[in-house]
């Protein structure tokens, strides 16, 4: 999967998609171009817990002419559940006025699978080397 990329005026309405963007959401772009942020967690795209951190996210990049990142739940229809990681910044005009907010998203699904598989591999060898040493330490008068 490539980068998904959509684009948003100040108010939230989409005016850019890509169409990996438009693949993964199951929605052509001409109907995508006619939503909103707000439509996107109607749709059942982005989960609703993510919905005000999203929002306040977007707020401080309008505010502050700052870019920010997080990883977020999607729910993909042909995918189900995926983790994407996403960038989003600010789009200015020559006077310093926000004109867009671009978020860019990575499907980091199959990297958080082998992050758990890596922590549950060191949990369960540092506890079975816990147990020779305390075996160990128990019976060292034999040793």
């Amino acid at each position: 999967m490539n980068d998904l990329i959509v684009r948003f005026d100040p108010y939230l309405n989409i005016v850019y998609v890509n169409n990996v963007f438009c693949e993964c959401a199951g929605i052509n772009e001409q109907q995508l171009l006619k939503m909103n942020l707000n439509s996107l967690f109607e749709y059942g795209f982005i989960d609703d817990s993510d919905l005000a951190t999203i929002k306040e996210r977007i707020s401080k990049i309008l505010a502050s002419h700052n870019s920010s990142s997080n990883t977020y739940k999607l729910f993909l229809p042909d995918k189900g559940l995926r983790w994407i990681h996403w960038v989003a910044r600010g789009i200015f005009d020559e006077t310093g006025n926000i004109k867009e907010i671009q978020i860019v998203g990575r499907d980091i699904t199959e990297l958080r699978k082998l992050s758990n598989i890596k922590d549950n591999f060191v949990a369960m060898v540092n506890h079975d080397i816990k147990t020779v040493l305390v075996l160990f330490w128990a019976h060292r008068k034999y040793f």
